[in-house]
């Protein structure tokens, strides 16, 4: 299970994500930098660049035909507000 944001934004860009997981309270504003994975977020979208990290994951994850879960615990710290099951490597 991939649990931090980093994580689960590269396993998701690796195609390794069998379920993603996402408290349906959550935004993270900011950017994924494709090439390497990399996460900047911020409390609030600062600009009109800035797009919902947490949006962006689940469309991805759908494309990919995987599944997205989403949970009501509306949680006050961000810290498993996203998580993935990760397809086992062979």
């Amino acid at each position: 299970m991939a649990l931090n944001l980093g994580e689960v934004v590269q396993a998701v860009q690796e195609g390794r994500v069998q379920t993603l997981f996402v408290d349906s309270h959550v935004q993270y504003w900011g950017r994924v930098r494709k090439e390497s994975s990399d996460v900047v977020t911020y409390p609030r979208q600062k600009d009109l660049r800035d797009d919902c990290v947490v949006d962006d994951l689940v469309e991805e994850v759908l494309r990919q035909g995987k599944t997205v879960e989403f949970f009501d615990h509306n949680l006050s710290h961000k810290a498993r507000a996203v998580a993935a099951i990760l397809v086992e490597e062979t």
